[in-house]
């Protein structure tokens, strides 16, 4: 019997899907969110829901996978998956959406603090993602794209803080520090939202 507590099709409340493989994750998750919320845990009852708010087009053709006939629920969530890779990529992460992150907040400013804190947010969200094995990238490609995102002030206040406050990378065998990665990423934010903050000396310099 249908959960009450289920917002109906078309409400204000129901989550909907553009059908866009991009959208997919947040789809699925809100309505596995409801689901869980409205304690429904019978697989098929999950799949009538789940069908229920998306279009009568996308409603036929996922109503004949053979994991929905089977009444899979979890089975049919890993059918989506592979049927749109590219709703992965969010969760995975991209170099593609990385250097897009950084051309959005191309040339933020040393004054820029509310910009460059978005630009830290968004940025560090991605690379966590491409760093998860298989890393797609290595330190030194992020020191390169976070920095070139910057002003050329920026950078140059930013290069003086680094090299005057000697934040080389922590590594286990000093030998394996090389002269053309010498920062961490992580360390290189910071430094750059302390320059922003007004919390040194070394802040900007002339325009």
């Amino acid at each position: 019997m249908a959960n009450p507590s289920m917002p109906r099709m078309l409400s204000s409340e129901a989550p909907s899907w553009d059908g866009r493989a991009a959208t997919l994750r947040n789809f699925l998750w809100q309505v596995n969110r409801l689901l869980e919320m409205c304690k429904i845990t019978d697989a098929v009852e999950k799949l009538s829901w789940l069908v229920t708010y998306v279009s009568i087009d996308v409603r036929e053709e996922w109503m004949g996978f053979a994991e929905y006939i089977a009444g899979d629920y979890d089975a049919f969530q890993t059918k989506l998956a592979k049927e749109f890779p590219e709703s992965q990529n969010a969760q995975r992460g991209s170099i593609k959406q990385l250097k897009k992150v950084c051309k959005e907040y191309k040339d933020v400013d040393i004054e820029e603090q509310d910009r460059l804190m978005c630009f830290k947010r968004a940025f560090q969200c991605e690379a966590n993602k491409c760093l998860k094995a298989p890393a797609l990238v290595s330190n030194r490609e992020l020191v390169e794209l976070f920095t070139g995102a910057l002003s050329e002030r920026f950078q140059l206040a930013l290069d003086t803080k680094l090299s005057i406050a000697g934040a080389t990378r922590a590594v286990t065998n000093p030998n394996e520090l090389r002269d053309e990665d010498p920062y961490d990423i992580e360390e290189v934010m910071q430094y750059a939202v302390t320059l922003a903050t007004g919390k040194t000396l070394v802040r900007a310099l002339p325009s």
